[in-house]
């Protein structure tokens, strides 16, 4: 498989709402942050997230998927603590080689302050400059806020799977695939 990488510059600090962020990508190095911002989360925040990063054995997934270059996370800290991220997830070898997943999250507090958008665009030139097609993301119906903001970036709903989703609680969900073209015209 070929790795994820890019060529874009990092680390950038710049002003985010009212606070100095820096964006980087993310390593081995963050693991102590990853888990105390985990830790920080709500039960209802948890979940909307894909995985439980508040487990040792899946954030140890995740850093070997960037090791290996299968991931690549940007990562947005505020000081020493993370402020969210956005990870590409891309595989050269299947037929949907030219398509990525992207999965974002922000702490609360920086909730409605133009770092998801941020850290969106930043992705969206890696995606570019690794020449895929289309990004993909995967959300809960419930996510209507989160869906409006998506759709206000130019990403569309492709599909709705009905009970697709199964929370903590063993409740069913509805997914919602939603997809970006990176296609210029498109």
């Amino acid at each position: 498989m070929a790795r994820i990488t890019t060529k874009r510059r990092f680390p950038v600090t710049e002003r985010i709402g009212d606070d100095e962020i820096t964006l980087r990508l993310m390593d081995a190095s963050d693991m102590a942050a990853l888990q105390k911002f985990a830790n920080s989360l709500s039960k209802d925040e948890m979940m909307f997230l894909r995985m439980d990063i508040a487990n040792p054995e899946v954030l140890q997934e995740w850093f070997k998927n960037i090791e290996d270059g299968h991931t690549l996370t940007v990562v947005a800290y505020d000081g020493d603590e993370i402020a969210g991220y956005c990870s590409l997830h891309s595989n050269t070898r299947t037929w949907t080689s030219h398509i990525g997943e992207l999965r974002v999250f922000v702490g609360e507090h920086f909730r409605g302050t133009g770092l998801s958008k941020r850290l969106l665009s930043e992705v969206f030139q890696i995606g570019r400059e690794l020449k895929l097609e289309r990004l993909v993301m995967n959300l809960a119906r419930e996510q209507r806020r989160f869906r409006g903001f998506l759709e206000e970036m130019g990403f569309q709903a492709e599909a709705l799977l009905t009970d697709w989703l199964k929370s903590r609680d063993g409740q069913t969900h509805d997914l919602v695939i939603m997809s970006h073209s990176l296609i210029d015209g498109d």
